[in-house]
C-alpha cells in the first residue's frame, strides 16, 4: 500500500518542472521558464500571424517591382516616394491614438468583469437568516438561489454569444431545470435581441417576496435577511447590462483602425531599401525593423479587438457558462451545508508572545533534515526561532510522514507537532 502511494505521489508531480525542455529554456532564457513566448492561445503569434504574413508578401511585391521592374528614372521617381512616405507616417500620432484607445479597453474590460455579481454572499446570508434543514426552508433556500442564477443568464445572455449559443430560447431554460414553464410564462420573457425589453428582473422580484412572507410566517426570523445582497445582485447584473447596451463607440473603433491601416500602408513604401545608397554594399531585403513596429502596433491594435465585447468567444473573454455552473454548485452546497465546522482549538501560533509568524518552508525543510528521534526535541533552528523562546524547553513529539524525504517532496511531508 506504501508503494502505491508512493507511485501516486510520483504522478502527480509537475512533468512540465522536470522535464528538459524547461531545464534548457531556464539556461537559455533566464526569468521565462513559464513560457511566455512559446505559447499559442491568446499569444500575440496567434493574433497577428495572418497579417504579418500579409504585410510580407506585399513588402516583398513592391520590393521586387521597385528592383527589377522599374527603369532606373523611375527608380529616382520611386525614391522620392519613400521619402515622401516617411515624412506622412512619421507625422502620424499612432501612439497616442492606439495608446488611449487600447487603455480605455482594457480597463473597460477589467471593469466588467469586477462588475459580474457572484451570489456567494445571498447564499450565506440565506444559510445564516433562514436556519433550518426542514423541506420548507430548504425550499426557500434554494429558490431564492435558483431565481439568482435565472435572472444572471436572462440579463447576460442577449450580450454573451456563449450563453445565447447554450440558452436560445425559453425551451432550452426549461429544459435544464432552472425554470418551470409556468415561471416562464409569468416572467413573460421574449427571445428578441433589442435592449431594454428583457423581463430578467422579475425572479429577483419573487426573491424579495418569498423572504417577505417568510418574515411573516416566522416572526422570531432574524432581521438580517439577504434583501440588501438581492439588491446589490440585482444593482451589478444592471451595471454589467449597461456594458452590453452601451459599447465603445463606432467612430473611435474605426478611426484607430484607419490610422493604423494608413500607418502601415505608408510604411510598405517608406521602409523599402534604397538601391544604391549605401558605400558599403549592404543590402537589406527583409524589414527586421519594420517587422517589429509591426508586431507592437498591430499587435496592441489585435488586443483591443479581443477585449472590446469581453461577452463574446475569443480567449480572453469571460467563460460565463462555466461561471454559472459555478455559481449554481458552490451556492447550492451552501445553502443544504449539512456538514459541522471543525471544533475549536488552539491553533500553531497560540503561544507565539511576540506576534505570530509563519514559518518558511525552508526552515521546515531544515528542521526535517535536523530533526533527531532519538531525543524527541526539535532541532536547533527551531529552538532558536524567536517566535518558539516560550516553548525552548518544551519537549514535542514530531511524526514525519517519510524521513527520507524533505518536508516540500511531491507528497509535502507534514510535521505534526503536538505538545505534551
Amino acid at each position: 500500500m506504501e508503494s502505491h502511494n508512493n507511485k501516486k505521489q510520483g504522478l502527480s508531480v509537475d512533468k512540465w518542472a522536470n522535464s528538459p525542455k524547461k531545464k534548457f529554456l531556464e539556461k537559455t532564457w533566464p526569468g521565462w521558464e513559464r513560457r511566455v513566448f512559446l505559447r499559442w492561445k491568446g499569444s500575440l503569434w496567434k493574433h497577428v500571424w495572418d497579417e504579418l504574413l500579409i504585410y510580407t508578401i506585399l513588402y516583398f511585391i513592391i520590393s521586387l517591382i521597385y528592383r527589377f521592374a522599374l527603369t532606373e528614372e523611375q527608380q529616382g521617381f520611386f525614391y522620392l516616394l519613400i521619402l515622401y512616405c516617411r515624412t506622412i507616417y512619421a507625422g502620424l500620432p499612432l501612439m497616442f491614438i492606439l495608446g488611449f484607445y487600447v487603455s480605455m479597453v482594457v480597463t473597460r474590460w477589467w471593469t466588467l468583469y469586477n462588475t459580474l455579481p457572484w451570489p456567494d454572499e445571498v447564499a450565506l446570508y440565506l444559510r445564516e437568516t433562514m436556519k433550518g434543514d426542514d423541506d420548507h426552508k430548504r425550499m426557500v433556500r434554494r429558490t431564492i438561489i435558483r431565481y439568482c442564477i435565472l435572472s444572471y443568464i436572462l440579463a447576460l445572455r442577449r450580450h454573451s454569444s456563449r450563453l445565447r449559443r447554450r440558452y436560445p430560447t425559453a425551451e432550452s431554460l426549461i429544459q435544464t431545470g432552472l425554470v418551470t414553464v409556468e415561471e416562464m410564462e409569468r416572467i413573460d420573457e421574449d427571445d428578441e435581441p433589442q435592449i431594454y425589453t428583457s423581463n430578467w428582473w422579475v425572479p429577483l422580484l419573487w426573491s424579495t417576496e418569498i423572504i417577505a412572507q417568510a418574515k411573516i410566517d416566522d416572526p422570531n426570523l432574524s432581521d438580517w435577511v439577504p434583501l440588501g445582497q438581492i439588491v446589490a445582485f440585482k444593482a451589478k447584473l444592471q451595471s454589467c447590462k449597461t456594458f452590453g447596451n452601451i459599447p465603445v463607440p463606432l467612430v473611435y473603433n474605426q478611426v484607430v483602425t484607419l490610422a493604423v491601416y494608413i500607418y502601415f500602408g505608408c510604411t510598405l513604401i517608406a521602409d523599402q531599401w534604397v538601391v544604391g545608397t549605401n558605400s558599403s554594399g549592404l543590402d537589406l531585403w527583409y524589414p527586421f525593423y519594420g517587422t517589429l513596429k509591426f508586431l507592437f502596433f498591430w499587435g496592441w491594435l489585435s488586443t483591443a479587438r479581443a477585449l472590446y465585447n469581453p461577452l463574446g468567444e475569443d480567449d480572453e473573454d469571460f467563460e460565463l457558462n462555466a461561471l454559472v455552473d459555478r455559481h449554481l454548485r458552490v451556492c447550492m452546497d451552501i445553502v443544504d451545508q449539512t456538514k459541522a465546522h471543525p471544533p475549536l482549538e488552539k491553533d500553531a501560533f497560540w503561544d507565539m508572545k511576540d506576534g505570530a509568524k509563519l514559518k518558511h518552508l525552508d526552515d521546515l525543510d531544515k528542521a526535517g533534515e535536523d530533526y533527531d528521534p532519538e531525543t524527541g526535541y526539535m532541532s536547533q533552528l527551531e529552538r532558536n526561532d524567536p517566535g518558539k523562546t516560550s516553548r525552548s524547553a518544551s519537549r514535542v513529539e514530531i511524526t514525519v510522514t517519510n524521513p527520507g524525504k524533505s518536508s516540500r517532496s511531491s507528497s509535502y511531508q507534514r510535521l505534526n507537532i503536538a505538545e505534551s
